[in-house]
């Protein structure tokens, strides 16, 4: 079965270069939405996709990350120049660690807090 790979708000030539890093061997649909759908995201959270990688001015933005909330899909964040990129994780997916003895559990802690980037309103 293919992966559906939606490339929403990001522009034509960025989105061109991503789509064509997939070939029909890696088994990936992909599907281009142009700026405006992107305004109006409620068209493609309506689609099934499995991925999502969306053009993103602001990753801390709260209206943004509840939208990519709904979706159920994997969501990348893309700045329109195609230099930086975020994933969103929002869905429980357990990693096992094992046995940790109090110590180990700060550094799994503090490692987890690091690994998530600045807090909300910051960059």
């Amino acid at each position: 079965m293919a992966v559906r790979l939606a490339l929403v708000g990001i522009p034509r030539l960025l989105a061109d270069l991503i789509g064509s890093a997939f070939t029909e061997a890696d088994d990936v649909v992909v599907e281009r939405f142009d700026e405006e759908a992107a305004a109006g995201r409620g068209e493609f959270g309506a689609c099934r996709h499995d991925v999502l990688i969306a053009g993103v001015d602001d990753p801390w933005d709260d209206g943004l990350r509840a939208e990519f909330g709904r979706i159920d899909a994997v969501v990348l964040g893309m700045r329109p120049d195609g230099r930086v990129t975020w994933i969103y994780e929002m869905r429980p997916c357990p990693r096992a660690l094992g046995a940790l003895d109090p110590r180990q559990l700060r550094r799994v802690v503090l490692d987890s807090m690091r690994s998530a980037g600045p807090p909300a309103g910051g960059e």
